[in-house]
């Protein structure tokens, strides 16, 4: 189900929301990102992805993740509210059990401050001068280390660095982005761009049509 932009009125939010609760299971990763975040626009510019955020379906809809600074179970409802850009991507069972193991830890933010700083010497000069050159000890953890950290235990894959200093582009490209559902949610009163698009034709070809009376 990939719906482009959508606006959200009451109807459509609830019709939205009912059809996810209906498509989605218990250890699918939710990427997301929200529009009116300057901390989403801030780890979106850093890390170099689309969806800075991710979470994990728990079922009966509710998610495991970051928010408000700890790992706490909320309700998947809560995306459909604002302006958000999401994403669901297929996991398998046995990652809601390795969520649990994080619930109630924190985040701290100088791990933010350093992995930021090892992030973006990797895209200056190269994989190898980042994370594997510099060691760095976490304190906390963060909403995408703690995701990639569940997935790879459930699937028992290694990665190539401690997972719990995955970055969101990290994870997305270990689980890749074929996704079953994919929408960005905007106000209502925002025109969606097929709106647009319907309108700048429309206003073209009135331009372009003669008028009665001239050559």
């Amino acid at each position: 189900m990939k719906y482009g932009d959508v606006v959200l009125t009451p109807d459509r939010r609830r019709r939205l929301l009912r059809e996810t609760l209906a498509e989605a299971r218990p250890g699918d990763l939710l990427f997301f990102y929200h529009r009116t975040s300057w901390r989403s626009r801030w780890i979106r510019r850093v890390t170099a992805c689309d969806m800075p955020h991710v979470c994990v379906y728990l079922g009966k809809g509710q998610i495991i993740g970051m928010l408000r600074g700890r790992v706490r179970k909320h309700r998947l409802s809560r995306f459909f509210c604002d302006e958000y850009e999401l994403r669901f991507v297929r996991g398998t069972p046995q990652i809601p059990r390795e969520m649990l193991r994080f619930l109630g830890k924190r985040e701290v933010r100088i791990d933010l401050l350093v992995l930021a700083l090892l992030v973006l010497l990797e895209r200056a000069l190269g994989a190898n001068h980042g994370r594997l050159l510099l060691p760095y000890q976490m304190r906390g953890v963060t909403c995408s280390g703690i995701v990639s950290s569940a997935w790879h235990r459930a699937n028992a894959v290694e990665s190539w660095c401690d997972p719990l200093k995955h970055t969101p582009l990290d994870l997305e490209r270990t689980v890749g982005k074929l996704s079953f559902f994919e929408a960005s949610l905007l106000p209502p009163g925002v025109p969606t761009l097929v709106a647009q698009t319907q309108h700048h034709l429309t206003r073209n070809r009135f331009r372009q049509e003669p008028r009665a009376g001239r050559w």
